[in-house]
């Protein structure tokens, strides 16, 4: 029996919207440890936030680097790359500050997928208007990703 289990990158989309409920409503399957080791790409915060707002008992784990990642099913490992304040995010109200989080998200995770830290890339939702706010020129995930890998 095959027993490798590749790291798939998971990103928090937008931290306002439906992407941390999703990543906590995903990982709390067992089966998904069974066959990958997911690593949240995402804020810290955000995800208690909604672990809070949604009732999980996920236990959630900051970790620094895919390798000190536990992978283990009941608790979530978040690779925190943003510290948005709490008392100033609403559910359902990107900002500036949510808009530079996501590309921020999105831009580790490939960079991380390139340098083979982690096998795959899953995306959670975003807001293009968040990204527009936050000054990007890309209106979504294909044309950032296109760019990144430089692809056409």
């Amino acid at each position: 029996m095959n027993t490798y289990r590749p790291v798939i990158g998971i990103t928090m989309g937008d931290p306002v919207g439906i992407g941390p409920e999703i990543i906590l409503k995903a990982l709390s399957s067992p089966s998904i440890y069974k066959t990958c080791k997911p690593l949240v790409i995402g804020d810290l915060g955000v995800l208690e936030l909604a672990k809070e707002s949604t009732s999980s008992t996920l236990k959630i784990k900051d970790v620094k680097t895919p390798v000190s990642c536990t992978y283990q099913s009941g608790q979530v490992d978040v690779l925190c790359l943003s510290e948005l304040n709490k008392d100033k995010i609403f559910w359902g109200k990107p900002t500036v500050q949510t808009g530079n989080a996501m590309i921020k998200y999105i831009t580790t995770a490939i960079d991380m997928a390139i340098s083979g830290s982690i096998g795959a890339i899953v995306t959670c939702p975003i807001n293009k208007a968040a990204m527009r706010k936050a000054g990007s020129k890309f209106s979504g995930h294909t044309e950032l990703l296109a760019e990144h890998t430089k692809t056409d």
